[in-house]
């Protein structure tokens, strides 16, 4: 792994966000096929396989065994894939994409947000900070949220995170699930992200059915 120095992040983050358009042409089609595929098997792992043990595991163990699964299950997945990458950087696991962006695969909360404790880390991977050790890209969320009896994906979305308050993605790109009203206010675009040559959008929210990989 490259050793990155902080000033080559400093002039990333200024220049390089990606705006909605730039993610779906990465992560769209056959990858977004693999990683929905990966997320829903993994959460049916928990359900179906794991049915006698289920009474004995706290939501905690239950996020951390269907996260363990998915990066499992979504490393074959995309086994062909030549432009994605695998790695583990202080406890932190993502997959790399084209060079372009890091994806890390949480449980959402129903503002859309990670549920992590805010430790100094988790705080500086959402709001896009230098983290020493972790590639200068732009970090994206693969979030699901689980039905209402916690045995099924119910929705799944790629964010980019600010961590700002009250405007913690800066869009929203829907990936599974019913889709959401298309007035809802998740995932506005915010305008410091884009560049002259990306003018603001009125569809700034999208959704695109992966359901069936």
């Amino acid at each position: 792994m490259p050793n990155y120095k902080p000033e080559q992040y400093s002039s990333y983050k200024v220049s390089q966000f990606l705006t909605l358009a730039g993610a779906r042409a990465i992560l769209g089609g056959a990858r977004m096929k693999a990683l929905t595929g990966a997320a829903v098997d993994s959460v049916g792992v928990w359900r179906d396989d794991l049915k006698d043990l289920r009474i004995a595991l706290d939501a905690t163990t239950r996020a951390r065994l269907i996260n363990n699964l998915f990066y499992f299950k979504a490393q074959i997945a995309l086994a062909g894939d030549t432009g994605c990458r695998f790695d583990e950087i202080r406890q932190q696991r993502y997959i790399e994409f084209d060079e372009k962006v890091l994806l890390r695969f949480k449980l959402f909360d129903d503002a859309l947000e990670t549920s992590n404790y805010p430790t100094e880390q988790a705080e500086e991977f959402v709001q896009q900070d230098w983290i020493p050790g972790l590639p200068p890209l732009v970090r994206l969320h693969l979030g699901y949220r689980l039905n209402i009896i916690g045995l099924g994906v119910s929705d799944a979305f790629v964010t980019l995170p600010t961590g700002i308050p009250g405007a913690f993605n800066a869009w929203v790109w829907q990936v599974l699930g019913d889709p959401m009203n298309e007035t809802s206010t998740y995932g506005v675009q915010l305008p410091l992200l884009l560049t002259p040559q990306e003018p603001l959008q009125n569809d700034v929210y999208f959704y695109e059915n992966y359901a069936v990989s």
